[in-house]
């Protein structure tokens, strides 16, 4: 099962790529895309195999605490990342990438609350219920390893023609950070639910950052 696993991400990863590089898909598509790779098919998968691929865990009170507390430290991060890098970065390619998604000032509240909370649902769903928690069985090292580098493998498949140079270097650094970071919160506290919070706060920095830039 975690060899199934591993190829399936990988392929899960090259698909997203080509569909996100080559297509160009509306974000509506792309959403799609995303719960079939990462919701749909793995429980196809279970349930051929008639076992649990995935370990969600329970929402608690320790969990609900990391989640906010580290959330909000992630959001003041970000901000002063941002406000540090704001001027190296090109923010043409991402409107470019944004217009052709169809994402408007109208369309971004939708696409807004779908990143914050199901998207991020999705990925740590899939990154760290069932990618960490498979390849646990094996190793605890390569668990970490392979579910911080396929997250950030898959966002560079996102968002990888926005930067160039040392920041990309930087951003895939952050992100396999991040990766190794959610994997950690997800130990902790033995679920995804911590991550989740975590990532919704995240997620809220970059969003507030991408409307200021672009629609204020």
């Amino acid at each position: 099962m975690q060899k199934s696993i591993l190829i399936y991400t990988l392929v899960a990863c090259v698909l997203l790529y080509i569909t996100e590089n080559i297509y160009h898909p509306v974000y509506s598509v792309q959403m799609i895309q995303k719960i079939v790779s990462f919701l749909v098919i793995p429980l196809i998968i279970a349930y051929i195999c008639n076992r649990t691929v995935w370990r969600a865990g329970k929402m608690s009170r320790t969990s609900v605490i990391y989640g906010v507390s580290l959330g909000l430290v992630s959001m003041v991060v970000i901000g002063v990342t941002y406000m540090l890098l704001r001027d190296m970065i090109d923010w043409s390619a991402i409107r470019a990438s944004m217009e052709a998604r169809h994402i408007t000032e109208q369309t971004f509240l939708i696409v807004f609350l779908y990143i914050m909370f199901g998207n991020s649902l999705l990925e740590e769903y899939f990154f760290r219920g069932i990618v960490h928690y498979q390849m646990s069985s094996i190793s605890r090292v390569g668990a970490y390893a392979l579910s911080a580098l396929m997250f950030s493998l898959y966002h560079i498949t996102i968002f990888g023609t926005w930067f160039s140079g040392w920041i990309l270097g930087l951003a895939l650094v952050g992100l396999i950070l991040g990766g190794v970071f959610f994997s950690w919160l997800y130990e902790r506290t033995w679920g995804i639910w911590s991550a989740w919070i975590f990532h919704i706060f995240a997620d809220l920095a970059i969003l507030i950052i991408g409307y200021r830039e672009f629609f204020l």
